[in-house]
């Protein structure tokens, strides 16, 4: 399944005016592709499963016919399912597929969104997108905020003040609950929308809670650990735009800031819109700081979402930590003044911050579970006080590509890197992850 260039961008003499995102809320109809109809007909959305959404697509301002096809071998291949007419201006709009039960046909409800919020505060919208539920009433913490929505119909609450509240659905009118209680957090200056989504057959609903907009940031880095073919080059995309361009293996992209809200990650072959990830979303937190570490051994590709931590160590330590990234690496034992810190580390763990203090300390690494089998002897290592530091064993010992990497970052507004590489084909020890040690006494220096 891949993400294909928008639409839109085959349009480039048309002006941009509006963004479109589609919520699939057909219970019954499992995966489809989102299409524009036409002389010839284009993907808008490609693999849209059943009880999620896209994110914001750029649209050219006019009426277009909004199709939606079952997937099929290649995308909008499938015969329609059904079909809209569907205006698009200077607006931002959510287009919601539902019905499709008994007693109801598909059919495609576009709304306009407001992504205005109160300041301080958080907006919330309710759509009831559940085929054949009968009207309902939200509560939001026991008072009804609300009031007999019906099926295909909406409801707009005024200024939610942000903070944890809790949700309930009941039938209008009665006290039977088709959803909840449920305590959901809502964060400031950003805007919700909630869409009933399941079916009447297999209650309790299962709403699906949308951020439409934030002012609520989160930072993002990169690490290219895929040394498969050579570690091809390649470019990652968020939420349907280029975000790093020509990544080549073994580098680092530094932290961008981007907003807090669900986020489609993509990945191509560089220059071209050849899939070498499965796009995947990723829930982005308000004021976190997050590396995302691509690794694996065949395509498609993994990505390993690793949450940073900013906290300061207490005065005179310092805190590191392990990620094995290293395609096809044994487990190993990290043992520190003779006693074992991190036990059987293992491709695609991550280990704990260990908080020590500054000072040096005796480091050598054996086969986990295996003290007797020493596989980097025991080193002198000084730890400089003060500072969080993330350790990456990257590459992959199958590749094309013969050097395994060990990298270490500190986690900083403008983290740099020391870089220590060695070639397996005359290393003495089969892992870039075993020479862990050794890549600390140089970041020490």
């Amino acid at each position: 399944m891949f993400q294909l260039a928008l639409f839109s961008l085959a349009l480039a003499a048309s002006a941009m005016a509006g963004k479109v995102k589609v919520f699939h809320s057909i219970y019954s109809v499992g995966t489809v592709d989102v299409c524009i109809g036409g002389t010839t007909v284009t993907p808008l959305y490609a693999g849209l499963e059943s009880g999620k959404q896209s994110y914001y697509l750029d649209v050219p301002a006019g009426t277009y016919d909004i199709q939606v096809r079952p997937v099929a071998s290649t995308v909008c291949g499938g015969e329609i399912a059904f079909q809209k007419d569907v205006d698009v201006g200077d607006a931002t709009y959510t287009a919601i597929a539902h019905g499709a039960v008994e007693g109801f046909d598909p059919d495609l409800l576009v709304i306009t969104d407001d992504l205005e919020a109160d300041a301080g505060d958080a907006g919330v919208r309710f759509v009831h997108s559940c085929a054949g539920a009968p009207n309902v009433d939200v509560l939001v913490d026991d008072a009804v905020a609300f009031t007999d929505v019906p099926y295909g119909g909406l409801d707009v609450t005024g200024a939610l003040p942000a903070g944890d509240h809790t949700i309930e659905v009941r039938v209008a009118g009665t006290t039977t609950v088709v959803f909840g209680p449920a305590d959901l957090t809502f964060w400031a200056d950003t805007v919700y929308s909630i869409f009933a989504y399941g079916s009447v057959d297999s209650l309790p609903l299962e709403p699906y809670v949308s951020i439409d907009n934030t002012a609520q940031t989160t930072d993002i880095r990169a690490i290219h650990g895929f040394a498969k073919a050579g570690g091809p080059a390649v470019d990652v995309w968020a939420n349907g735009a280029p975000l790093i361009e020509n990544f080549e293996y073994s580098d680092l992209a530094g932290y961008v800031t981007v907003p807090a809200l669900k986020t489609f990650v993509e990945i191509y072959a560089a220059g071209t819109m050849t899939s070498v990830f499965d796009r995947t979303a990723y829930d982005l937190a308000p004021d976190a700081r997050i590396t995302l570490v691509a690794h694996g051994l065949t395509t498609p590709i993994s990505l390993l979402p690793v949450s940073d931590d900013t906290t300061e160590p207490a005065a005179g330590n310092v805190k590191v930590r392990f990620v094995h990234a290293s395609a096809g690496s044994p487990a190993v034992d990290v043992v520190i003044d003779g006693e074992v810190a991190f036990a059987d580390f293992s491709y695609g763990e991550i280990s704990d911050f260990a908080e020590v203090p500054a000072a040096t300390y005796e480091i050598s690494v054996t086969a986990a579970g295996d003290a007797e089998t020493v596989v980097v002897t025991p080193k002198d290592l000084t730890l400089k006080t003060s500072t969080q530091v993330t350790v990456y064993a990257l590459g992959d010992l199958e590749s094309d590509m013969k050097d395994l990497m060990v990298k270490a970052f500190p986690v900083e507004d403008k983290p740099e890197s020391r870089v220590l590489a060695f070639n397996s084909g005359s290393a003495a020890i089969p892992s870039a992850l075993l020479l862990v040690a050794s890549a600390l006494f140089a970041l020490a220096m």
